[in-house]
């Protein structure tokens, strides 16, 4: 989960003109998503191709 959200916050910087730092984190995340899933992941590939992460926290009402 933290690699998605690493991944997220580098769109979000490139978003706000902070390219540098969102290159400097992107390419750490993919390196290390790419380490821990596989280069060929599903989640890699799709963060390799910039494409935001989602995901639900909210909880589930019962």
């Amino acid at each position: 989960m933290t690699l998605s959200a690493r991944i997220a916050l580098a769109a979000d910087l490139r978003a706000t003109g902070e390219r540098r730092e969102a290159e400097r984190l992107e390419e750490v995340a993919l390196n290390n998503l790419a380490a821990t899933l596989g280069a060929d992941h599903p989640r890699t590939r799709a963060a390799r191709h910039r494409e935001r992460p989602y995901r639900d926290f909210e909880p589930r009402t019962t």
